[in-house]
């Protein structure tokens, strides 16, 4: 607003106000592909527990299925090569119990974003499996579209190292700021409450001292987001079956989480915060809302 001569009446300073508008665009059921980044390495099946347990997104529209009745609190634990992701139907899992295959992502060029080694839990690293813990401890740029290829001779392969568990939990502690593994730990809380959305409370060690047990903060860097894949046209969810990891799966979705522990096991306890679907064959140019999220939000006024 011109205000040159405001001090002639006495004015050193005005007050200015403005408004804005967004949308948030969810693409699953759609035909519009997305492009996300700093996404974490932890492959989930879309066949959910595996065991007649429900799909994350449905195979011909790739929608959200059952209307998303998997929201909510969940495990996951880790699938390593020679054991299946499909677990014994007798008894069969529990609701919300999932698995992931870890998977290698490559991490530069550009350089990831990372916190610093003095940081809670951010001292551990190095080789072997350098680039997947890392992957989990910091931000890194590599960029999943629907329909990514993930299995040998891609660019993304399951990651077979055996330290991997140990990764995985070193990796997370950095993450959300643990200062070991379990609840309780300095780390942000989740409180899902049924029908109502999620409350994050700031934990002790939340990098922001102004958000430290202070209640219904708005963001986390315990939220993150995880790629689900599919085996077109879906013979078996099994990457690696007999351990040799030879079958190649499809990025078909994300689901955004919200970490609440891991263990020394690589042993995630999480709530599923949201989701979003995305048909492989999608093509044209992917919607990338700033390339953090699968929601991507646009501004439009």
């Amino acid at each position: 607003m011109p205000s040159f001569f405001a001090r002639i009446w006495g004015s050193q300073a005005i007050g200015v106000t403005t408004k804005a508008k967004a949308e948030a665009y969810n693409p699953s059921g759609q035909t519009v592909p997305i492009q996300v980044s700093y996404v974490k390495p932890w492959l989930i099946p879309n066949c959910g527990p595996c065991a007649g347990g429900p799909d994350f997104f449905t195979t011909t529209t790739y929608d959200i299925a059952n209307n998303g009745a998997f929201i909510g609190p969940a495990s996951f634990t880790p699938t390593t090569p020679g054991s299946s992701p499909n677990p014994s139907p007798n008894p069969p899992p529990a609701p919300g119990q999932y698995h992931y295959y870890p998977i290698n992502i490559p991490i530069s060029p550009p350089a990831p974003i990372c916190p610093s080694p003095g940081a809670v839990s951010c001292n551990g690293g190095g080789a072997p499996g350098a680039d997947y813990h890392d992957n989990i401890a910091c931000s890194g740029t590599f960029q999943f579209s629907c329909g990514q290829q993930i299995g040998p001779v891609q660019s993304l392969t399951v990651d077979t190292d055996p330290p991997g568990q140990i990764k995985t939990s070193q990796g997370t502690q950095c993450l959300i700021h643990a200062q070991s593994t379990g609840l309780g730990a300095g780390q942000d809380i989740f409180t899902p409450t049924p029908g109502a959305a999620v409350t994050i409370t700031g934990g002790n060690n939340n990098p922001n001292s102004a958000l430290r047990n202070v209640a219904s903060i708005s963001r986390s860097d315990s939220v993150i987001t995880v790629p689900v894949y599919d085996v077109i046209p879906g013979a078996t969810e099994d990457l690696c079956p007999g351990g040799t990891c030879s079958v190649t799966g499809t990025v078909v979705g994300f689901l955004q989480l919200g970490i609440e522990s891991v263990d020394s096991a690589g042993d995630l306890n999480a709530v599923i915060l949201n989701a979003a679907g995305c048909n492989p064959t999608n093509s044209g140019t992917p919607v990338s809302g700033g390339g953090v999220s699968a929601i991507p939000v646009r501004l439009i006024q």
